[in-house]
């Protein structure tokens, strides 16, 4: 089930009323813009300014493959989730585990990137990664969220 507080409407009923209706009343209370802002439009923006260019000048201005022109761009992506931790949608652990993921998981794109010169493959990836994060549970356990990453992960992987 998708998270309800990312993409459901839930402020006129409570999450137990919701968890007993059918698969198409859900969808009639789904926020689709905030589906395709989060799914597909987010990873569009994301890959472009932290792949397509900030990776690539730094890449440019190193002139090889280093840690710096790997890692600095990935830690400025994953410390970019901080704009979450105001939203009430997202625990502050959870957004660490964004943060952390982040630097992991974009250093895997821009490395893909480096050799596959595709930043459209990285994008593809980055789709799922987002769908699969929508996934994570509400909770501001860390085991929690590391047990249910984890599983995501491998069947990911």
């Amino acid at each position: 089930a998708l998270n309800f507080d990312l993409y459901v409407n839930t402020s006129k009923l409570s999450k137990e009323a919701i968890q007993g209706f059918s698969v198409m009343e859900i969808a009639k209370l789904i926020q689709w813009p905030s589906v395709l802002r989060m799914i597909i439009l987010t990873p569009v923006v994301e890959e472009f300014v932290f792949r397509g260019l900030l990776f690539s000048v730094i890449l440019a201005r190193t002139k090889k493959l280093n840690w710096t022109s790997v890692f600095l761009p990935n830690i400025i992506f994953g410390l970019f989730h901080l704009i979450n931790i105001p939203s009430t949608k997202f625990s502050v652990v959870y957004v660490l585990l964004q943060i952390l993921l982040g630097v992991i998981v974009g250093t895997y794109y821009s490395i893909h990137l480096v050799y596959c010169r595709n930043l459209y493959e990285g994008m593809v990836l980055h789709f799922f990664n987002n769908f699969l994060s929508s996934l994570l549970p509400q909770s501001s356990s860390f085991s929690e969220l590391i047990n249910f990453t984890f599983v995501l992960q491998c069947l990911f992987c």
